[in-house]
């Protein structure tokens, strides 16, 4: 019977005491160790770094020093590749941090529309403005243009801003360029639905088909759908430009925002035109040629293609030459 004896009053509270910590201990460590835990899909592990942001859990950028490919778009009779270099961009070069002396640099935020979906590295705009700039202007203050892609496929205005902060800002650029083209998305609430359809879609092998037809925006195109459902366009759009508008006081240099020839909507222009009055230290390209008529995009795909890449990079190439963006000294 003396193993059945009661628990003194007092070890039973020292017993209950421990017991309790404990629970509390558990609990903490398995919130600190699941806060951030997401699904990710399978496919976007190999070819996406996730949790480098404290802001966002399903942020994602390239993992760097690969080379991605092919990948063809619906309708196009060539193959792309991408290469990211070892900073996670894409781009051919590994740029110096430091920037070099008499070096004008310019950093490019943007979508899938800058990163370059569908074209070679090296293709892309920011890559056809770079070779512009090099080639065109011969000034006597300035050695070397760069330009910088920051670029990354699926984002919104706040990923984009986020990018800068974590990739771009160390580059001291001389002029950001910000490209968005997507005011009816928020990208953190469309990645956890996106990546439960495509676990349903594989499921199903509606995957499987999808790919082979090349239509590869069923589940993302759902996803989004779903989170506008749910708030609304207003609510999305006074998001996206209150992420610009963030960025817009965080970042103190000079920012142009280009506007899309044919996505942009009259209340986008409206509110951007508001912050760049507001802020100062900024400006907006509303000259680009409408490259979506011109044989500018893919035949089932509205990205630009290689010429209409090239056609965003001369009236960009144009706007700064002519409002004198680039100040280039020439010798007499």
């Amino acid at each position: 019977m003396d193993k059945f004896k009661v628990m003194p009053s007092n070890k039973r509270i020292f017993f209950y005491i421990v017991i309790a910590e404990l629970v509390i201990i558990l609990c903490l460590v398995y919130g600190l160790t699941h806060k951030h835990k997401i699904y990710v899909d399978p496919i976007w592990i190999k070819l996406y770094n996730f949790g480098n942001s404290s802001t966002f859990k399903y942020y994602y950028e390239p993992k760097p020093g690969q080379r991605i490919g092919p990948n063809t778009p619906f309708g196009a009779s060539y193959t792309a590749h991408y290469s990211v270099n070892f900073d996670s961009l894409y781009s051919l070069t590994n740029y110096q941090v430091n920037k070099p002396e008499k070096t004008f640099r310019i950093v490019t935020l943007g979508n899938s529309f800058t990163a370059g979906l569908y074209v070679n590295t090296g293709r892309d705009w920011p890559s056809d403005l770079e070779h512009l700039l090099t080639e065109s202007l011969k000034c006597t203050n300035i050695n070397k243009f760069e330009v910088i892609n920051l670029g990354v496929e699926g984002y919104d205005a706040a990923y984009e801003a986020e990018r800068f902060k974590i990739r771009g800002e160390k580059y001291n650029p001389d002029l950001v360029l910000w490209f968005h083209t997507e005011f009816k998305k928020i990208t953190e609430l469309t990645m956890p639905i996106y990546f439960a359809n495509l676990v349903k879609a594989r499921h199903t092998r509606e995957l499987a088909q999808q790919f082979k037809n090349k239509n590869y925006y069923v589940e993302w195109d759902s996803g989004k759908e779903q989170v506008a459902n749910e708030l609304g366009d207003v609510k999305i759009f006074k998001y996206q430009i209150g992420q610009i508008t963030k960025m817009g006081v965080l970042y103190k240099g000079k920012i142009g925002f280009v506007l899309d020839p044919v996505s942009i909507s009259n209340d986008a222009k409206s509110a951007l035109k508001t912050l760049v009055a507001k802020r100062g230290n900024a400006f907006i390209i509303d000259s680009l040629r409408n490259f979506y008529k011109e044989d500018g995009v893919f035949p089932r795909d509205p990205h630009p293609n290689e010429k209409g890449d090239k056609m965003i990079a001369e009236d960009i190439y144009k706007y700064l030459v002519d409002n004198k963006i680039v100040s280039c000294s020439k010798s007499n």
